[in-house]
C-alpha cells in the first residue's frame, strides 16, 4: 500500500517528532502495519522535518493580495488563507521545514490547487460527449468551497455574556463515527473533539440537522474487549452548530447515562489523551466576552442601577460606577455631598415603566437644579408628567435657561435571577476560590435580591438647549414648578461599584463621596484641588490646574476638615504617595503615608468617616467576583447599542456590534440589512465619507482619558419589497427648528425614521490582568487562537454607545 494511505497516520505522529519517548509512541501506533510500510511512514515523517530554506512566493499565485512575511531571514509572500496555514503548521513543527513549505503551497488556495480543479475541468468537459453534458460537468468540476467575503462596513456579531462552562474538559480526539439520522440514513463523521458525555463531530454536508435533533453516533474505532463488548451506539443531542465552506461542525450531549458506557469511553479518552490536546474553544470564547466587557465597562457613559424591592417600593441598592459616568453621578450631589439620584429614578416612575411593557422603549426625564441660601433644590419631570399637568412649555423654557438644565433617557428591565451568576469557564481543579470577609459575604447576598435594572443615559447637550429655551408657555406662575421638586427626604444608601476591575484589585476599603477643599504643596509651590472621595487610606482629588507629577512622587497636603476632625492645628501637613495620574494630570488618586508627625491621619479620617456615616455615598470594595457578577447582570439587559472601532493596517472602521439579549430596535436595523447572519451592516454610518465625519474627525481630538463626544444623526429604512435601503443626514445640515420638523413628517411617511445619538470614547489599554488564568490555559492548548484573539482585542482603539433619540427630538424641536 502506499504512503498516501497512510497520511492520517502520519498527521497524528508528526506532532510528537521531537518528544523524547517518539520511538515508543511510533512502534506502538504503527503496530498493526508491516515492516515495510512502517519504514515509509517513518521517513516520511523525516523527510518532513528535514529542514527547509525555499522561499514561498504566492503572488500572482492566488487570488488575494499577498503581504511579505519575513521568517528566520527568508521573506514569504503571503495572503491571509496561507498565512494562517503557515501559522499553524510552524506551530505544529516548530520550524520551518518541508512539512510547513508542503503544507502552505497545498492550501486550497494555492495555484497547485487551482490548477489541479482546472485539470479536472477539462477531463470532464472531454469525456462528455453531450453540449449540456458537457457545461454541467464542467460547472460541477468547478464547484470549490465557496469563501464568504466580508464587506469593509460590516461588523462582526459578539456577545458579553457568551460564559459556557463545561462540566468536563474536552478532548481534541479524531476518530471514525457513523451517525444515523431520524430518516434511517446512516452517514460517516469525524469526531474533532470528545468527553465522557459530549463530543463535536464534523460532516461533509447539514444534512437538515437543527440544533435539538437526536442523533445516534456509533463509536467504530474504539476497542473492546471480545469477552464483554458494550454497545457504542449511542443517543445524542444536538446541542450547537456552525458551518465553514462545506464543512459542518455539531456539538452533541449525550442523552442517556449508563456506567458501563461511561467506563469504554473515560478509558479511551484516558488512553488517547497523552497524544491529543484539550478543546478549549469555550475558553476562547469566553475570554473574548471578558475582553470586550472590560473596553465597555471603562467607557460606559450611561449609569446602571439595580434595585430591590421592599414592602411594595422599589429601593436603589447598587450603580456601576467609571470615570465616564461620574460627571453624570456629581451632578445630583446635594449641598452636603449625598447623592440624590435615587429622587430621579422613583418608585412610581420604576413602575410606570414596567407596566408599558417595552425594555426597548425609554422614559424621558428632564431635569434642572436651583441654588438657594447654600442649598441644592432638584427638579425633574416625566414627558408623561408633564402632558399630565399641561405645564411642559413652562417647565422647558424655564428650566432650559438654566446651566443646570438635564434631559435623560431611563431604561428599566424587570431582571430574572441568577443571571449574575458567574461562572467558572475554567476546570474545576483549576478554579481559585477567594476568600471574603463577612461584609463582603453580604454584598454577595444581596444579589439575589435584585429585581429591576435602570439604566440613565444623558442625551442632552449644550447646543440643544436654545431650542427648549424658545417654547412660548401659556402659563407663566413659576411656582406651578414646585410640584416636580424633589423632597428632601432621608435616601436609602445607594452603593458604588466601580467598574475598573484593576482599580478594584488595588482596593481593600470602601471609599465614599465627599468634596472639601486640599491644598496639594508640591516643589515650593503650592495648588488648589478638591476631594472626590476618599477612604481611610486613599483620597482622589481634582486639581484646579495641572502640575508636573508622576506615580510614586509624595505630596504634601493640607486637608483643613482632616485637621479639624484629628484636633490638629489648621496647617499640619500629611503626606501622601501618588499612585495614579489621569486627565492629564488634573485627577490624582493618593494613598496616605504615613510617618510618627502624620499618624493622626488615618484616625481623623475614620472618625469623620464613623460620625457621618449616614450622609455619605459609599464606593464599596467588594470581592472581584461580585463585581463582576453584578456586570454580567448589567450585560444581560445593555439597552444602548455598542460597538467597537479598530484600527486594521493603516485605517480604522466599525469592528465588532454586541449582540443585545434582549429586543433592541437599533440593533434590528443593522442586522436587516446584513446579509450575512453573523454580521451587521453598518453603512448607514460608515460608508463612503460618514465613517470620517461621524468618528475620525471627532476620535482625532479625544484623548484615553478625554470624556465622551457626541454626533446625532438621523437614518431612514425603507422598504423596497424585497430590499431595504437607507439614507443618512447629520444633524447640522438641518439650520432651523422648523427644518428638522419638516424633514421628520416627510421621513416618517416614507419608512422608518431613527435619530441616533452616538457617544464615542477612546478604549483602554487592553488589561489582562482579571482574566490571565484564562488566557495563560487556552494558549497552551491553541496558541495560535489565542494570539489571534490578543490581537483582534488589542485592535480596538475605540468604543461608542448609539441610542435612538426620536422622542426626545421631537421635543426638543417641538415637532406636534
Amino acid at each position: 500500500m502506499s504512503v498516501d494511505a497512510d497520511q492520517a497516520l502520519i498527521k497524528k505522529l508528526i506532532p510528537y517528532y521531537r518528544d523524547a519517548n517518539f520511538n515508543e509512541r511510533f512502534e506502538h501506533v504503527t503496530r498493526d502495519i508491516s515492516k515495510s510500510r512502517r519504514f515509509l511512514v517513518k521517513m516520511e515523517v523525516n523527510r518532513l522535518y528535514n529542514d527547509c530554506n525555499r522561499v514561498i512566493d504566492l503572488r500572482g499565485r492566488v487570488d488575494a493580495p499577498c503581504f511579505e512575511h519575513p521568517h528566520e531571514g527568508l521573506n514569504h509572500h503571503l495572503d491571509d488563507v496561507a498565512l494562517n496555514v503557515f501559522e499553524e503548521a510552524i506551530s505544529v513543527y516548530g520550524k520551518f521545514t518541508m512539512g510547513v513549505f508542503e503544507e502552505v503551497t497545498n492550501a486550497k488556495n494555492s495555484y497547485r490547487e487551482k490548477q489541479q480543479r482546472e485539470d479536472e475541468a477539462r477531463r470532464n468537459e472531454l469525456k462528455n460527449k453531450s453540449l449540456s453534458a458537457t457545461k454541467n460537468a464542467a460547472e460541477e468540476a468547478d464547484i470549490a468551497p465557496e469563501e464568504i467575503v466580508i464587506p469593509p462596513n460590516f461588523a462582526r456579531k459578539i456577545s458579553l455574556t457568551n460564559l459556557n462552562p463545561r462540566i468536563e474538559e474536552r478532548i481534541n480526539i479524531l476518530t471514525r463515527v457513523k451517525v444515523r439520522l431520524a430518516n434511517g440514513r446512516t452517514i460517516h463523521g469525524l469526531t474533532t473533539n470528545m468527553s465522557t458525555h459530549g463530543a463535536k463531530i464534523k460532516l461533509t454536508n447539514t444534512y437538515k440537522i437543527a440544533v435539538g435533533d437526536l442523533l445516534s453516533v456509533e463509536f467504530v474505532e474504539i476497542e473492546q474487549p471480545d469477552d464483554n463488548p458494550v454497545s457504542l451506539d449511542l443517543s445524542y443531542k444536538v446541542i450547537d452548530a456552525h458551518s465553514n465552506g462545506d464543512q459542518h461542525w455539531f456539538n452533541l450531549h449525550r442523552v442517556h447515562q449508563q456506567t458501563d458506557v461511561d467506563e469504554v469511553l473515560t478509558k479511551f479518552i484516558k488512553k488517547e489523551r497523552p497524544s491529543s490536546s484539550t478543546d478549549v474553544e469555550h475558553i476562547i470564547e469566553a475570554v473574548r466576552s471578558l475582553g470586550y466587557q472590560y473596553i465597555h465597562l471603562n467607557k460606559m457613559s450611561g449609569l446602571p442601577i439595580f434595585f430591590e424591592r421592599q414592602e411594595d417600593t422599589y429601593l436603589p441598592m447598587f450603580a456601576l460606577s467609571n470615570f465616564e459616568n461620574k460627571n453624570l453621578l456629581s451632578y445630583w450631589h446635594t449641598h452636603n455631598n449625598m447623592l440624590r439620584i435615587s429622587s430621579l429614578i422613583s418608585h412610581d416612575r420604576i413602575q410606570q415603566a414596567l407596566d408599558n411593557g417595552h425594555p426597548e422603549k425609554p422614559i424621558l426625564l428632564f431635569c434642572f437644579t436651583h441654588i438657594a441660601k447654600g442649598r441644592k433644590f432638584f427638579y425633574s419631570a416625566t414627558e408623561y408628567e408633564l402632558e399630565q399637568t399641561g405645564l411642559t412649555d413652562l417647565f422647558m423654557q424655564f428650566g432650559a435657561s438654566k446651566d443646570s438644565w438635564k434631559v435623560y433617557q431611563l431604561y428599566v428591565s424587570d431582571v430574572k435571577d441568577y443571571e449574575w451568576h458567574m461562572p467558572d469557564v475554567l476546570p474545576q481543579h483549576l478554579v481559585l476560590k477567594e476568600k471574603s470577609t463577612l461584609e463582603q459575604h453580604r454584598h454577595l447576598l444581596k444579589l439575589h435580591d435584585i429585581e429591576v435594572m435602570a439604566y440613565l443615559f444623558e442625551i442632552a447637550t449644550g447646543d440643544s438647549f436654545k431650542h427648549y429655551r424658545m417654547r412660548k408657555p401659556t402659563e407663566t406662575r413659576i411656582n406651578q414648578l414646585q410640584q416636580f421638586g424633589h423632597k428632601d427626604t432621608k435616601d436609602s444608601g445607594i452603593k458604588l461599584i466601580e467598574t475598573s476591575i484593576m482599580t478594584m484589585s488595588n482596593r481593600r476599603e470602601d471609599r465614599f463621596n465627599y468634596q472639601t477643599k486640599v491644598s496639594v504643596l508640591h516643589k515650593r509651590k503650592q495648588f488648589a484641588g478638591m476631594t472626590v472621595d476618599f477612604s481611610v487610606h486613599g483620597i482622589q482629588v481634582n486639581m484646579s490646574e495641572t502640575f508636573d507629577v508622576k506615580k510614586g512622587d509624595i505630596l504634601n497636603m493640607v486637608i483643613p476638615i482632616f485637621n479639624k476632625a484629628g484636633k490638629q492645628p489648621e496647617d499640619t501637613v500629611l503626606h501622601y504617595e501618588v499612585m495614579r495620574v489621569a486627565n492629564e494630570g488634573k485627577i490624582l488618586n493618593l494613598k496616605i503615608s504615613i510617618t510618627p508627625e502624620t499618624e493622626f491621619g488615618p484616625k481623623a479620617v475614620y472618625r469623620i468617616i464613623k460620625g457621618n456615616q449616614h450622609k455619605l455615598t459609599a464606593q464599596i470594595a467588594p470581592p472581584a467576583n461580585f463585581t463582576k457578577s453584578l456586570i454580567l447582570q448589567y450585560c444581560h439587559y445593555i439597552s444602548s447599542l455598542i460597538i467597537m472601532i479598530s484600527k486594521m493596517q493603516n485605517s480604522y472602521r466599525i469592528s465588532q456590534v454586541v449582540t443585545p439579549s434582549q429586543h433592541n430596535p437599533l440593533f434590528n436595523l443593522f442586522s436587516v440589512l446584513s446579509s450575512i447572519d453573523s454580521h451587521c451592516d453598518m453603512s448607514p454610518i460608515s460608508q463612503n465619507n460618514l465613517f470620517k465625519e461621524i468618528f475620525g474627525n471627532t476620535l482625532m481630538q479625544l484623548a484615553a482619558n478625554s470624556p465622551a463626544a457626541s454626533k446625532e444623526v438621523y437614518v431612514q429604512l425603507i422598504n423596497e419589497g424585497q430590499d431595504y435601503r437607507t439614507l443618512t443626514h447629520q444633524f447640522e445640515s438641518f439650520t432651523s427648528a422648523q427644518e428638522h420638523c419638516e424633514f421628520i413628517e416627510s421621513a416618517t411617511k416614507e419608512g422608518q425614521l431613527f435619530a441616533l445619538r452616538i457617544s464615542m470614547s477612546r478604549s483602554p489599554k487592553m488589561n489582562y490582568k482579571a482574566f490571565s488564568r484564562e488566557i495563560i490555559y487556552a494558549a497552551k492548548q491553541a496558541s495560535f487562537k489565542t494570539r489571534q484573539l490578543q490581537a483582534e482585542l488589542d485592535a480596538v482603539v475605540a468604543t461608542a454607545e448609539i441610542v435612538d433619540i426620536m422622542s426626545e427630538v421631537r421635543q426638543r424641536f417641538n415637532c406636534t
